[in-house]
């Protein structure tokens, strides 16, 4: 049967289920429609319970006794209260019931439905910029009765309302009245927030002041509608050169349509503004004196940007995400690059997609597209990332193309190897050095070890010399030679009496003879939680002590009668241990179409030495031993150029 054909029963079959479960909610919710059927001036009222109820279909509330309890208990709590103790509530609530997914027309009556038509024209209609904001505009960014597919609760908006309208008391401008609301919300709910995936209603986040990313969102979003001011929560799936994780926001949308946001920390709401998050926050970044050998992390990268809507939407948004109430809002943030790719011609009338690399696991659609007279084409692309043409065999992600880079008009460069042509690298890190590090480790420049032989009754050293110091922002497993010819009982590290800087490992030695030991003793310390004690010593790069008190310190007590000359220290910052760790098993991977095996080692020494290796084409190391965190990079003199 011809592709088209096909096509079109799906549509007919598409519009014939959607009629009738139309056709269904207007008879569930038959005492809204004849609410507002019996006066003209409730003509609009009667178009938006339309709405609702026609959009209802397909969206979904947290529900059953799990989350029923979890609710209760929160509500009882005090803001900001202990993220373990709500954990631990957490878990026993799922053990005793299952959480549940449940059709909102199964929760939602009529009376629910006509409190938030009227709580929801009530912020509209009063306020200083209703003239500006359509009725069409309304109903998409102001009447849902909920954001996202969060729990659904009564009275939501007045409660909202009452609490924050203070923030737009004076402000006549739309824009100025966004700003004023996200300024003061920013910072203002704490993470983290232990229902995972469940989204509870937004009146608990605003009572314990705990939620994660998109639940956060959530609550923000619900907030300006209370207050009349038509939002919408925008998402990025997952960063395109980062993390597993995406990152959402609230945006403004404007009555024809432009997108405004407000970044952290700045007073202005603007268009094509920097996306949210998407920058690190550097604090210090590493000089020459520190001999930082890698390059830091400072940008996430976005390839698509998606739209939570209430209303079902058709495109790309149905196709890529479970549901189709999500639109393509790329265009809305400047994203302009063009991609078009060449494809078999028996392809034609097929949808194909476009990936990125998504950390720790391959290649995930992030986009779109139908083929066209053996071409294939997207729009709206980020920049300066790299993608892959792929389709689906199942569920099977198949590669078609090789990898390509994109700049702001389209494709700038393809990774494909060159005939013939190999090089020899040496590798350090299977994942970029984010910007954040430096910021931690340059807390430990000013710190100091120090030898004693006595002291007091409050654990205090007396007369301590200090026989090493910090001098530099270090990186990774560090050794300071000692030159002294004093033998010491008690040995630590002090930190530099201004920030905590924490340190994960740390290790003294003394020569005898020839041969090198290590020292061991009694682990001492000052202002160290206790139950961290033991991660100085674990050899684990990935566990660490944590401080309580600024001029804290950690060492050893060598123990009765037992003094030792210090010939050498070796200390390890907190790390994201993506450095190469000696003993663990790596393969070298290359993509080709495909990927392949280059090779595979266990690490004697923390650089990894690959030899032959095919030029210009896209790599990954993958560690066997231990972590999940991995990126894509290139290796071109001599370094390696992550994506």
């Amino acid at each position: 049967m011809n592709n088209n054909y096909i096509f079109l029963i799906i549509l007919l079959l598409q519009f014939h289920y959607e009629l009738k479960a139309k056709t269904s909610y207007r008879e569930k919710y038959q005492g809204v429609i004849e609410y507002y059927s019996h006066s003209i001036n409730d003509s609009l009222k009667l178009k938006a319970a339309y709405f609702l109820i026609d959009n209802m279909d397909g969206h979904f509330s947290p529900s059953g006794e799990a989350i029923t309890s979890f609710s209760h208990f929160l509500m009882q709590k005090d803001r900001f209260a202990n993220p373990e103790e709500l954990s631990v509530l957490w878990k026993n609530c799922c053990t005793l019931y299952k959480p549940i997914l449940a059709k909102d027309s199964s929760i939602i009556d009529n009376k629910f439905l006509i409190e938030n038509i009227e709580d929801s024209f009530e912020a509209w209609n009063t306020s200083p910029w209703s003239k500006e904001i359509s009725f069409q505009h309304f109903c998409r960014y102001i009447l849902p009765y909920k954001a996202k597919e969060e729990r659904v609760c009564s009275n939501w908006r007045k409660k909202l309302r009452e609490e924050y309208a203070y923030l737009i008391k004076d402000k006549k401008d739309l824009k100025d009245a966004f700003v004023s609301v996200m300024n003061s919300l920013y910072g203002k709910i704490k993470t983290p927030n232990p229902s995972g995936k469940y989204s509870l209603d937004v009146l608990i986040y605003n009572h314990i002041q705990r939620a994660n990313c998109e639940q956060r969102c959530i609550l923000f979003a619900c907030i300006l509608r209370s207050l009349g001011i038509p939002v919408a929560i925008d998402t990025i799936p997952f960063w395109a050169n980062y993390s597993q994780k995406g990152h959402s926001w609230v945006a403004l949308i404007l009555n024809d349509g432009s997108t405004y946001t407000v970044y952290k920390d700045e007073n202005k709401a603007l268009q094509f503004n920097k996306i949210d998050t998407s920058f690190f926050d550097i604090i210090y970044e590493p000089t020459k004196q520190d001999k930082c050998p890698y390059e830091t992390l400072k940008e996430k990268k976005v390839s698509k940007i998606y739209r939570t809507c209430y209303q079902k939407e058709a495109g790309k948004g149905s196709v890529l995400f479970s549901n189709n109430f999500t639109r393509d809002v790329s265009a809305e943030y400047g994203l302009s690059a063009n991609l078009r790719f060449n494809v078999d011609p028996k392809l034609n009338g097929k949808n194909l997609f476009l990936a990125t690399f998504l950390t720790g696991k391959n290649w995930i659609p992030i986009d779109c597209s139908t083929v066209k007279d053996g071409l294939i084409d997207f729009h709206n692309i980020g920049k300066d990332i790299v993608c892959v043409l792929v389709r689906y065999e199942g569920k099977k992600i198949i590669p078609l193309s090789y990898a390509v880079f994109t700049d702001s008009f389209g494709i700038s460069k393809e990774f494909k190897p060159e005939i013939g042509s190999t090089h020899d690298i040496e590798i350090k890190r299977k994942y970029p050095l984010c910007a954040l590090m430096p910021n931690k480790w340059k807390d430990l420049i000013g710190g100091c070890f120090e030898g004693a032989n006595y002291i007091n009754d409050n654990n205090e050293f007396i007369v301590e010399d200090t026989i090493a110091e910090i001098t530099t922002m270090p990186y990774g497993n560090t050794t300071l030679f000692v030159n002294s010819s004093k033998q010491y009982k008690y040995l630590r590290y002090k930190s530099n009496n201004k920030s905590r800087g924490i340190i994960s490992e740390l290790a003294f030695y003394t020569n005898k003879g020839e041969r090198e030991e290590k020292l061991t003793g009694n682990i001492i310390s000052y202002g160290v939680y206790k139950d961290y004690l033991p991660y100085i010593s674990d050899c684990d790069y990935s566990t660490s002590i944590k401080a309580n008190k600024n001029d804290y310190w950690i060492g050893i007590d060598l123990g009765e009668n037992n003094k030792s000359f210090v010939s050498k220290i070796v200390f390890t910052p907190i790390s994201d241990t993506n450095y190469v760790e000696i003993g663990h098993t790596y393969e070298l991977y290359g993509f080709d179409k495909d990927w392949f095996l280059i090779d595979k080692q266990i690490a004697e020494k923390e650089t990894l030495s690959f030899k032959n290796v095919p030029k210009g084409i896209i790599l990954l190391l993958k560690d066997k031993s231990k972590g999940h965190e991995e990126r894509i990079f290139e290796y071109d003199n001599n370094k390696q150029i992550w994506y």
